[in-house]
């Protein structure tokens, strides 16, 4: 039985949709070997959303390195499990964020340090406060709390937007003296146009949460004004 898990009543008596425990392996190594259990989980219509959730919490309390892990904290927090198994969370319009992006440029105030919970290459950041780093809960986030998924990074801001400025100037040489490694892909980047303008946008989505979100959101997926997103 998990503590989240949305009750079923039965002639007025609280109970939980059953699980087999004997389906589940001994243990699971890492996600790759976790995710290939969860597919079967998620992608069998017969179960319910309820047990496909307990299944796979099971199954990750079982995993030795949770590392980038996050699996579902309730039923509740689903809106359905397509057939491909992707699950479609109950996200807040526009995922709690003000309508709209607003362009990185000058007087642009970035965060000196960010983090995330889940693998590094994610989209979704939160500044990082002098108190600490933000919750699960404060950050809306509807996955079981796992240290093993955190990231965070120190931000530099004193030659971002040269990078930026270089990249848009097709000035190669000035961008080799800003990085570390020489820009060898930039003939790649000139025949795709549309990637190089992807690349120069780098847009963050204004920090702030719609009074819309707010009154959607429930359970304690309160999102919080200092969470961001990144577009590259």
């Amino acid at each position: 039985m998990q503590p989240n898990a949305p009750e079923l009543e039965n002639a007025g008596e609280t109970v939980y949709d059953e699980i087999d425990e004997s389906l589940l392996a001994p243990g699971y190594e890492n996600w790759t070997d976790l995710n290939r259990f969860m597919q079967t989980v998620l992608e069998n219509p017969e179960l319910s959303v309820e047990q496909r959730v307990q299944y796979i919490q099971q199954a990750y309390e079982r995993t030795k390195d949770k590392t980038d892990i996050l699996v579902p904290r309730s039923a509740a927090d689903i809106k359905e499990i397509l057939e491909n198994g992707k699950i479609e969370f109950d996200w807040p319009d526009e995922l709690g964020f003000n309508p709209g992006y607003t362009a990185i440029g000058e007087g642009t105030a970035l965060p000196a340090q960010m983090d995330r919970y889940g693998h590094a290459g994610g989209n979704n950041f939160c500044s990082i406060p002098e108190a600490g780093a933000y919750t699960f809960l404060q950050r809306a986030l509807p996955y079981l709390e796992n240290s093993a998924a955190y990231h965070a990074w120190s931000f530099n801001g004193d030659t971002y937007l040269a990078k930026i400025e270089a990249v848009r100037q097709q000035d190669w040489n000035g961008l080799n003296g800003l990085v570390p490694f020489p820009v060898s892909w930039t003939v790649k980047m000139k025949k795709k146009q549309k990637e190089t303008q992807d690349i120069l946008s780098y847009h963050s989505q204004a920090a702030g949460c719609s009074d819309k979100a707010r009154a959607k959101a429930s359970g304690g997926r309160q999102p919080i004004e200092e969470c961001g997103r990144t577009g590259l």
